[in-house]
């Protein structure tokens, strides 16, 4: 009797296991931040990117200013949800960095690109308290 109770659980992980790992998927379902940036492109604009070409054609001081110049929406913090209000985090390749006020301190002239990913998208690839979106922002020493 005790090996059918278990039969039926050794059976699902094994399918479960076939299908994952017959398909090549990864099997960690979160993301890193350098698996969650797309390749920049240079030959046409994107919603959520600012590339190197147009942080050097707006000629600001620091990230902040430059942002604040192209995108305002992203330095918003939003409720998802109508619920308590999250912050707008910071990466500096692959590493949190803290809240959109240190972008103050990342010089222009050394960013790469600097891309915006939604709340629910920086939810589902970090986990809870991503709510607010992720400024992810890689730099030329990367």
């Amino acid at each position: 009797m005790q090996l059918a109770i278990h039969r039926p659980i050794f059976i699902c992980a094994v399918i479960l296991c076939g299908v994952g790992c017959a398909g090549g998927v990864k099997q960690s379902s979160v993301a890193s931040p350098a698996e969650a940036r797309p390749a920049a492109s240079s030959t046409r604009p994107s919603a959520d990117m600012i590339t190197r070409e147009q942080i050097a054609a707006n000629a600001r001081q620091n990230a902040y200013d430059v942002v604040k110049s192209m995108h305002p929406n992203w330095l918003i913090q939003r409720a998802p949800g109508g619920k308590d209000v999250q912050p707008v985090i910071v990466f500096l390749d692959g590493t949190r960095y803290g809240a959109v006020e240190r972008l103050s301190d990342i010089p222009a002239s050394g960013i790469s690109s600097i891309q915006h990913i939604d709340g629910p998208s920086a939810t589902i690839r970090w986990g809870t308290g991503y709510g607010g979106g992720v400024l992810y922002v890689t730099s030329l020493n990367r």
